[in-house]
């Protein structure tokens, strides 16, 4: 219902958008932002549960203590060093795609260590953080 009121929403608008004339860095923002909220309502199993996690998101009630554990678990050096290694990957000027147009045999090799390292790093894990294992 949500993405079909979104699509909906695209369709009627079409070009005429204010979201068209603003920057692209402030789409990318928004369109980040909608597709946070997105994942709560997803992710929730009642509305109830979805208002709740939208106030705890805004600061308008206190945060269960899980969510402090889990904060704590997240930034600790080994984490950080992890996150900072992604984002650095992810921000470099080429895309993956153009990137594995062509495969080499180094690349494969460099390639297939790190995909079975995230493989066994995935499943040797007691929580998977990844909402489609849990259907």
């Amino acid at each position: 219902l949500f993405h079909g009121l979104l699509l909906g929403l695209e369709r009627f608008l079409g070009r005429r958008s204010v979201y068209n004339t603003l920057p692209r860095a402030l789409r990318v923002g928004m369109t980040f932002l909608l597709v946070l909220f997105s994942w709560v309502l997803f992710r929730s199993t009642t509305m109830t549960n979805a208002t709740g996690y939208f106030a705890s998101m805004f600061g308008l009630i206190e945060s269960n203590t899980s969510a402090m554990l889990l904060a704590a678990e997240l930034y600790t050096p080994s984490h950080f060093l992890v996150m900072t290694l992604c984002a650095a990957l992810v921000i470099q000027p080429m895309q993956s795609f153009e990137w594995s147009r062509a495969l080499s045999l180094p690349k494969v090799l460099l390639l297939l260590p790190l995909f079975l390292l995230a493989i066994a790093q995935m499943f040797g894990q007691a929580f998977n953080p990844f909402l489609y294992f849990r259907f």
